[in-house]
């Protein structure tokens, strides 16, 4: 895995943008407001939005993007089942986008640094979201449709918390059933102050509960794990969950197991009982 630090120095330089457990809604199958071609992306925008990689949609190639009034369409030749790769990565004038019904697929990063947008409706069809696909979208409110959790906070498929809509939240408590955090989740949020792991959680990755911001700035974040068993973390070089001015607090019985648990046992020193 890459350093995520060292990521974020490189992504402006990779940027051709212009500036209940299940948690799925009874209703997504409906998909409202998502009525438009399956070969078409609609979008809102400050500017005109031009994906950074032609080539990131599959089989579908783009012939146009017109843009007037704040409005773009992209349209391509063939429906679009794949969004791929950091397709839209860091195309902060990004505001709104509806995608197709035809999606199956999105990539990695393929919305990271999206910073303008506030909400995405993802399709009932869709069956995969790779990791970080919608990191550090500072602005995002919430997800709708399909793996939206029922606070609308985050997206979840198959016990997996994916991604996560921070706009307005200093405090998250990630709901009772998760069983996995991905890599990465709150990476970047630097405006987190609690976060709360449920008991059912048996795995984390790497770097979840690193919210520092882009310049190192940590707002002294406290994570409170409730798991008896320590979560399991992904074995890469250089493992870190959180910054090392975060406090986690973990049951008191537990407290020995967690220091002794790799990926925890680098943060033994943070690391208090707490009677949950």
């Amino acid at each position: 895995m890459k350093n995520f630090l060292a990521f974020l120095m490189a992504a402006s330089i990779l940027c051709s943008c212009n500036n209940s457990v299940n948690g799925i809604d009874a209703d997504d199958h409906e998909q409202p407001g998502n009525s438009i071609a399956n070969n078409t992306i609609r979008y809102t925008a400050i500017s005109k939005v031009i994906p950074n990689d032609p080539a990131a949609f599959g089989n579908a190639h783009l012939v146009s993007n017109t843009f007037e009034g704040g409005n773009g369409i992209l349209e391509f030749d063939a429906e679009i089942t794949t969004i791929g790769a950091r397709a839209f990565e860091d195309c902060s004038n990004l505001m709104s986008i509806t995608l197709p019904n035809s999606l199956k697929t999105i990539g990695r990063y393929a919305f990271y640094l999206c910073t303008g947008l506030t909400n995405i409706t993802i399709p009932y069809n869709v069956v995969s979201i790779a990791v970080e696909a919608f990191g550090e979208c500072h602005a995002l409110t919430s997800f709708d449709g399909k793996f939206a959790t029922t606070d609308k906070r985050a997206l979840l498929s198959d016990g997996s918390l994916i991604a996560f809509a921070p706009a307005g939240l200093t405090e998250y408590e990630i709901p009772d059933g998760v069983t996995s955090i991905e890599e990465g989740l709150f990476f970047g949020y630097y405006n987190m102050q609690r976060i709360t792991i449920p008991g059912s959680v048996t795995s984390v990755g790497l770097a979840a509960f690193s919210t520092a911001d882009a310049n190192g700035f940590s707002n002294n974040l406290i994570v409170y794990c409730k798991p008896v068993i320590p979560p399991t973390v992904k074995k890469e070089d250089g493992v870190y969950l959180c910054e090392y001015n975060a406090k986690i607090y973990v049951p008191r019985a537990s407290v020995e197991a967690y220091k002794a648990a790799y990926g925890w046992k680098e943060h033994s020193s943070q690391i208090e009982g707490y009677d949950f």
